[in-house]
Formats: structure tokens, sequence, C-alpha cells
């Protein structure tokens, strides 16, 4: 039986290093796709299908005031990530037609502030809520990372 060698050993492991970080590397950067399920107002399922999650722009709008009088967007562009969760919303809005407009807000500190997907609009007490894997988050789309797999 062949007896492994330090050296035998160290080529091996950088090997198999060396091709992890490729297929990761390839990976990352063609994206991966995730599923997007979108519920609306009345229990209406807007879109559920899956969506690449690459990075794309948004145009904020004037009229996203779910939040009050003055709330509305600057209706400049924002860039989100496709690894978020705001970014695979942003994505999907570009091919389902039901996620069109989005109404999106960038007049607060904290970040971006959903108001509208498509015909369904917070309003009064209605609000969006924000599931990964089916667990709530504590922060915003824009900053809720998503995972392949």
């Amino acid at each position: 039986m062949p007896r492994i060698t330090p050296f035998r050993l160290a080529a091996a492991c950088t090997l198999a290093l060396s091709m992890t970080l490729a297929f990761a590397t390839g990976a990352s950067a063609k994206g991966f796709q995730a599923e997007l399920r979108v519920v609306g107002s009345g229990g209406k399922v807007l879109a559920e299908k899956p969506i690449a999650a690459t990075t794309t722009s948004v145009k904020t709008s004037p009229k996203a005031t779910c939040f009050g009088p003055g709330t509305g967007g600057s209706g400049e562009s924002v860039q989100l990530k496709g690894s978020t969760a705001m970014g695979l919303l942003a994505s999907g809005a570009k091919t389902i037609p039901a996620l069109r407009p989005l109404s999106i807000s960038d007049s607060f500190d904290f970040g971006l502030a959903l108001c509208g997907i498509g015909s369904s609009v917070a309003k009064g007490s209605s609000s969006w809520y924000l599931k990964i894997n089916h667990k709530s988050l504590s922060v915003g789309g824009e900053v809720a990372k998503i995972r392949a797999g």
C-alpha cells in the first residue's frame, strides 16, 4: 500500500481547496436562483417561482407615502444586491407583471421602506411581512441576506 507523504497530502489538500474555491467563485459570479413567494392583499399569491438572484436597481417612488405625508421616496434609483430579499423582489418585478410597480421609499435613515407591490399597497394598520425560509426577520429586506440552498 503506498504511503502518503506530507508533500502528497499537502498537494491533495491544495488541489481540493482550489477546486472548491473555483466552484464557489463560479457560482457567486453567476448568482443562484431562490424561490420568491409574494402574497398580497386578501391572501392573493402575486408570485411563486424561482428567480435569479442578481444585483439590480429600482427607482424609489415619491408616491410611496404609506408611513404618512412627507415620507415618499426621492425618485432616485437605488442598487439592490441580488443576495438580499428586496434585491430578489426587485429582480422578480422585472419579469413578473403582478409585482409591478414596486412602491419604495428612501426617505428614512434606517433603510428602504416598502409600501406597495403591484396592486397591493400597505395602508393604515396593514403592512408587509418578510420571511426567509419560513422565519421572520428583524432587519429590512435590503439587508436580509439570502443564500443558495
